[in-house]
């Protein structure tokens, strides 16, 4: 039988227990009433094992046929019988390409209980909440199942902030490069990469933002007292990483202002070069022309005609050249 792809942690403050590929056997543990479980599905819905978590936890059908990783646009919820239903989407800077990865989640929020599922990309941003769940730590262990979800929406704002700085870090190096940059076609193609970057990621923080406004102030928030005073940190921070994104954009279309005004600066410095070789040729060719011309004329009975005729284009040449010198046109 394949390993499924559906992880299990069940603690109180005193125990923990983990499964990393779940059996239907596994899942008896769930029956332990004093034990906060989290349940993390890689795009498993259908499975047996899952079908059996939601019988387990009494998830409504309504709710369980609301989970759908494929239309996911922005952060909202939806609760039905004690049960809260998150639609959220998870950003982060693959370490390898450097590329942003974006995945949507839903997490499932009940009495004592937290199921995520995710679409199954490599990777998640949840790493340091599975660490300190497992390592003990007091503050994570000895309170409610509302303290995990609000642990996990943490992780989610620290992956937007771990983005925004990347983005950040990407434009202040960019800057220096845009001088050395020669095609203008890979500095647009960058430019607007990074602003895209900067909408993905704005796209998915206003929405959260707005979602935990809410849920700090409503009285049936499924949030205690004191786990409201962690979602007010959430929100002051989802409202300075909005500044940042203002500021980056900002500083982006700063960049883009002097992209443009760099390459209308080599467009001038080409176009003077090639008026002043223009303006050069004007007497030449007028010379040249005027004694081209098909007619008898005395002077060019005269041998010495060529090389004067030569000597004053040269220096009417050599004067232009002067002359645009000390104008300080070149």
């Amino acid at each position: 039988m394949a390993n499924s792809q559906i992880s299990l942690i069940a603690y109180n403050k005193s125990d923990y227990l983990t499964h990393e590929s779940v059996s239907l056997e596994d899942l008896s543990v769930l029956d332990e009433s004093d034990k906060i479980f989290w349940i993390n599905s890689e795009n498993e819905v259908n499975s047996p094992e899952m079908q059996a978590v939601f019988s387990k936890f009494n998830v409504p059908d309504y709710l369980r046929e609301s989970i759908s990783l494929s239309n996911i646009e922005r952060a909202d919820v939806r609760f039905y019988n004690d049960c809260y239903l998150f639609n959220l989407i998870m950003i982060w800077k693959a370490p390898d390409s450097h590329e942003i990865e974006t995945e949507q989640l839903v997490l499932l929020l009940g009495n004592n209980f937290v199921i995520t599922v995710q679409e199954g990309k490599k990777g998640d941003v949840f790493g340091k909440v599975r660490e300190r769940l497992s390592g003990g730590k007091a503050r994570s262990r000895s309170r409610g199942v509302d303290f995990l979800c609000y642990d996990l929406f943490d992780a989610i704002v620290e992956s937007y902030y771990k983005t925004l700085d990347g983005i950040g870090d990407e434009i202040e190096s960019f800057e220096e490069m845009i001088f050395s940059l020669t095609d203008h076609k890979v500095v647009s193609t960058k430019l607007h990469g990074i602003r895209d970057s900067l909408l993905m990621v704005r796209k998915a923080i206003y929405p959260f933002r707005d979602m935990i406004f809410d849920f700090e102030r409503i009285e049936d928030s499924p949030f205690k007292k004191e786990t409201r005073m962690f979602l007010h940190d959430l929100y002051n921070r989802s409202m300075q990483e909005l500044e940042t994104i203002d500021i980056n954009r900002e500083l982006l279309a700063s960049l883009q202002d002097l992209h443009l005004s760099n390459l209308n600066q080599k467009l001038n410095e080409i176009m003077k070069v090639l008026t002043i070789i223009t303006t050069l040729f004007i007497p030449l060719s007028f010379i040249t022309g005027f004694y081209g011309m098909n007619l008898q004329m005395p002077e060019n009975q005269n041998p010495i005609t060529y090389p004067i005729v030569v000597a004053v284009m040269v220096i009417s040449a050599i004067g232009m050249l002067l002359v645009f010198k000390k104008k300080k046109w070149f």
